[in-house]
């Protein structure tokens, strides 16, 4: 993703399969559009809202005459389909997604509580690995 995202749109992104059209950019595929025309071309840019941004474009009509477009631009609430390119592995695609746009935060204050259970936990552990040290020992005597 190369601009910021709202925090709707993030949901969007992460809650639905739009992010499995967003590893689509720069692949040939095909798209159907609600009135029977299809558009086969390369996808340049899909936003969260499902509206697509294709170029070198192949129009074909619900009569299926065909025009030939540089640019075109696809509404999301005109979309019937989207085929995805045999070559794409979509669970590999996804996952390579999230890998490279996974959310984090930096610079994020800390509440007092959450640092208390933080504490609570590093001395929970160092407990919990004396007394496993201690097992250690009185099995080794």
């Amino acid at each position: 993703m190369d601009e910021v995202l709202t925090l709707k749109e993030r949901h969007l992104t992460y809650n639905t399969l739009v992010c499995l059209l967003m590893t689509l950019k720069g692949q040939q595929t095909t798209v159907d559009l609600r009135n029977r025309s299809s558009v086969t071309g390369t996808v340049a840019r899909c936003d969260a809202y499902m509206n697509v941004e294709m170029t070198h474009v192949l129009f074909r009509d619900a009569s299926g005459k065909p025009h030939v477009f540089e640019n075109f631009f696809v509404q999301a609430r005109n979309l019937r389909y989207v085929h995805i390119p045999p070559q794409v592995d979509m669970r590999k695609s996804v996952e390579k997604f999230f890998d490279r746009n996974r959310v984090r935060k930096t610079d994020s204050k800390i509440s007092y509580r959450a640092m208390r259970q933080q504490a609570e936990t590093v001395e929970r552990v160092r407990k919990l690995k004396e007394k496993a040290a201690m097992k250690q020992e009185e099995a080794g005597q």
